[in-house]
């Protein structure tokens, strides 16, 4: 390989990275995310699968929540999870190496998967999440996006989870409370 050939291929990821961080920066506002989905959903881990097609994967359990995308090539994930709370004990997931930044409310990820499962896990405080998800620069499909055990597709890109004040509070940062305190459908009293 030649080295002009290496600069240019250094420029484009260099312009990739740079055109998806301005993009995170500027525009992805939970403002126009309005579908809202129960926390219920996204209870237990998904068949993970590499498959033709990218794919997200989101789940909480007794760890908190876990983001996962899967690719047999070269793509660009990236994206941002805003909530109501703090986030906390953000750990990178895979192979490759993340740039996934807590800002309090906010977790920012931006990684190139060349192949494989790669992600990160995290909790909150807050009782309402917003996942912005994004392919190559672009907000993926919600048929993209497999959802806890019961491997439910996302109804919107950006969607809203919404949990129970109990849920969200339970054992500390982002902690899933005791099953003794899922008392009915969120909403509902103790």
């Amino acid at each position: 390989m030649d080295g002009g050939m290496l600069m240019r291929g250094r420029r484009t990821r260099l312009t990739l990275l740079l055109g998806t961080m301005a993009m995170l920066a500027l525009g992805l506002s939970v403002a126009y995310a309005q579908t809202a989905m129960s926390w219920n959903l996204f209870s237990g881990q998904p068949a993970i699968q590499i498959t033709n097609e990218p794919l997200y994967y989101v789940w909480f359990d007794q760890g908190g929540w876990h983001v996962r995308w899967s690719s047999v090539g070269v793509n660009l994930f990236s994206g941002q999870i805003v909530t109501n709370g703090q986030v906390a004990d953000v750990r990178s997931q895979g192979g490759l190496g993340s740039w996934v930044v807590p800002q309090g409310a906010r977790l920012v990820f931006l990684t190139g998967t060349v192949g494989g499962i790669n992600g990160f896990d995290f909790r909150t405080t807050g009782d309402s999440l917003t996942f912005s998800l994004l392919l190559n620069q672009r907000l993926i499909s919600p048929r993209q996006v497999v959802i806890g055990s019961g491997q439910v597709r996302a109804v919107a890109m950006p969607f809203v989870v919404t949990t129970s004040p109990v849920f969200a509070t339970g054992t500390g940062v982002g902690g899933i409370p005791d099953p003794s305190d899922r008392i009915g459908a969120p909403g509902e009293g103790r």
